[in-house]
């Protein structure tokens, strides 16, 4: 099991919460958690976090096909300039 967490805001412009709508409808679930778990002030500052939490229960290819998706809808969106 893993927790994942990571944001493209500051190098690609991708807002979490696009990327997390992009990831939902093609059927990835992903939640969307704050930068507020510091507690360094500047740091709560950061852009929210996508999480993604594979477990044993996945097959490695449901989560080379996260991974994909989430390359590919990254690309898209930043393209877009979302």
């Amino acid at each position: 099991c893993a927790i994942v967490t990571f944001e493209a805001e500051s190098t690609l412009g991708v807002r979490s919460a696009d990327l997390h709508s992009a990831l939902e409808a093609r059927g990835i679930s992903v939640s969307v958690s704050p930068s507020t778990h510091h507690f360094e002030p500047a740091a709560r500052a950061r852009p929210s976090v996508v999480r993604i939490s594979p477990s044993y229960i996945n097959a490695e290819s449901e989560i080379d096909t996260a991974l994909a998706a989430i390359a590919e809808e990254l690309a898209r969106l930043a393209e877009k300039g979302a």
